[in-house]
């Protein structure tokens, strides 16, 4: 074998392993940053089950959690607040960095600056279009279950950076306190809101 050929296998040899061991690294970051979005998720869901558990009433309930599905379709419910008022459902999103995007757009794009300065956009789901689709689902097992009820549903950024200005985004625990409380004038009655306790419990 000539040294040419030699030189070329290992050379080969050099590239493939580089190539895999860059493979890994990108797999490694892709899963840090993952499980880095997970955790804030859940530290985000906590703290607002707090800041909510402070701001309910006496005959307020938080159901923290919720699975339901209706047809085909699935969803979890970070918090749903049942008073007389209505249902109410609290999205909970702790999104760091700069969010860019529109209210009817399929994703949000959010903008974060490494500690070396290097700037990474990508895409995060926008909480307008998740909550309409929980309202909908919501709304529609309980209709089915033989009871009529006014559903809400809110996004509350705890970072306070959504990128537009809409009735369906919370921004503080004063805008919690007024969508759950003030906000409207529906009522309803005390067994009602007992049947859709015991329905969201025991789905």
């Amino acid at each position: 074998m000539s040294e040419n050929i030699i030189i070329a296998i290992v050379l080969a040899i050099a590239v493939l392993s580089a190539i895999v061991v860059l493979a890994y690294a990108s797999e490694d970051q892709r899963n840090s940053a993952e499980s880095g979005q997970k955790i804030a998720g859940i530290r985000g869901e906590q703290l607002t089950s707090r800041i909510l558990s402070e701001l309910l009433d006496s005959e307020d309930v938080l159901l923290t959690n919720v699975q339901i599905a209706y047809g085909d379709m699935e969803t979890e419910l970070d918090n749903v607040i049942i008073n007389r008022h209505g249902v109410f459902i609290i999205e909970v999103k702790n999104y760091s960095g700069t969010l860019t995007g529109g209210a009817y757009d399929f994703n949000w794009i959010r903008i974060k600056c490494s500690r070396g300065g290097k700037l990474y956009r990508n895409p995060v789901k926008n909480p307008i279009r998740q909550v309409r689709r929980q309202i909908y689902i919501l709304a529609s097992y309980i209709r089915e279950n033989g009871i009529n009820v006014w559903v809400e549903g809110y996004a509350y950024l705890l970072r306070g950076n959504s990128p537009v200005k809409n009735a369906y985004i919370l921004n503080n625990r004063e805008d919690m306190n007024a969508a759950i409380h003030l906000r409207t004038s529906h009522k309803i009655l005390k067994d009602t809101k007992s049947d859709i306790i015991e329905l969201l419990i025991n789905t």
